[in-house]
């Protein structure tokens, strides 16, 4: 029994050696660029699906985030997009992060 828990312990003082325990130290959070349209309609007539399509058909970009906010003009109400998506100097985004 007592070779057992020496041996345990003996593999986790080599894997914190190995690790150097540390974790993640060189990721960086993507960074997302935000755009702001204001297109016709209404925010309740499925407002952030409209809003994500516009962005993403208009922009050839994949937005998401989307949010819609109306704002009432004299005679119409106005629809603002506020969608994120991922800075073109980025790359994509890995299912695997570095270590």
């Amino acid at each position: 029994m007592r070779s057992a828990t020496w041996c345990i312990v003996v593999c986790v003082l080599i894997f914190l050696v190995i690790s150097d325990g540390k974790k993640d130290k060189d990721y960086v959070p993507e960074k997302f660029c935000p755009r702001l349209e204001d297109i016709e309609g209404n925010c309740k007539d499925d407002g952030l699906k409209v809003c994500a399509k516009f962005m993403t058909t208009t922009y050839k970009i994949n937005y998401f985030n989307c949010t819609c906010d109306n704002i009432n003009m004299l005679r119409k109400i106005k629809r603002y997009c506020y969608c994120q998506s991922l800075c073109a100097d980025q790359p994509p985004p890995s299912p695997i992060q570095p270590h």
